[in-house]
């Protein structure tokens, strides 16, 4: 388990430092019946932002967030919704340079089901095997999640 916990904290520290660099990681997930957009650029407190027709809708962002953030979350899903079709649950990385922004699909090294991202563990004789750091479970085509 520190393992895990150690590895996941090194991932979140590498994922706030590339944010710096004009990498923005995000997904637009389904969980429990409900589609959400997540932004990654906050080390390790993703922006988790439901996807709802009503905006003043409140109750999933935190009550200590500034107002400020809460505008640029809900700017950046609008970007998301442009860009990520419905039920691609991948992981995009929006990459700024200057005025120039690009759009990255992440599936050959990360795939997200409900919400938890998986990294590429290994890939052989057309056999694929993704962890999550976050929760430890392991996917392989041959087994289910265990």
């Amino acid at each position: 388990y520190s393992f895990y916990a150690s590895l996941e904290k090194a991932i979140l520290f590498i994922l706030s430092e590339i944010t710096k660099t004009g990498i923005t990681p995000c997904i637009r997930t389904t969980f429990e019946g409900q589609e959400w957009t997540i932004d990654y650029s906050f080390g390790g407190l993703p922006i988790i932002v439901p996807i709802t027709n009503n905006f003043s809708d409140e109750l999933h962002f935190n009550p200590l967030m500034e107002i400020k953030l809460r505008n640029k979350a809900k700017e950046f899903q609008n970007e998301i919704l442009k860009i990520i079709p419905e039920n691609n649950e991948g992981l995009f990385l929006k990459v700024e340079n200057g005025e120039n922004v690009e759009w990255w699909c992440c599936n050959d090294h990360f795939m997200v089901k409900s919400g938890i991202v998986y990294v590429l563990n290994q890939r052989y004789e057309n056999k694929e095997s993704w962890i999550s750091f976050t929760t430890g479970k392991i996917v392989r085509p041959e087994i289910l999640v265990f």
